[in-house]
């Protein structure tokens, strides 16, 4: 196949050397606690941006439409990421 590999994003690194090693969207790394896997910072903002694109006003479109898009987008986003700890900020608030 005669692939080149990228020098630049290829790397042999330990795990909790790193502050917020980032690897396929998550965030990995070592505190106090012990390890974590958590979304990381980007992948976060990427998807909130989604949110915003796919809620805009001004496509003129119906709202079950939206909200049947918007679903759709977000069961598959924590289909991938159901593995590392979500923010409080996207967790429902607690009764």
């Amino acid at each position: 196949m005669r692939l080149q590999i990228n020098t630049q994003k290829s790397k042999v690194v330990s795990v909790v050397a790193r502050k917020h090693f980032k690897f396929l969207g998550f965030a990995l790394g070592k505190n106090r606690s012990g390890v974590y896997i958590r979304v990381h910072g980007q992948s976060l903002a990427k998807a909130k941006k989604r949110l915003k694109e796919l809620t805009s006003r001004s496509q003129g479109r119906n709202v079950r439409e939206v909200m049947e898009k918007v679903k759709v987008y977000i069961r598959g986003w924590i289909g991938y990421y159901y593995v590392g700890v979500v923010p409080a900020k996207l967790t429902p608030p607690a009764k």
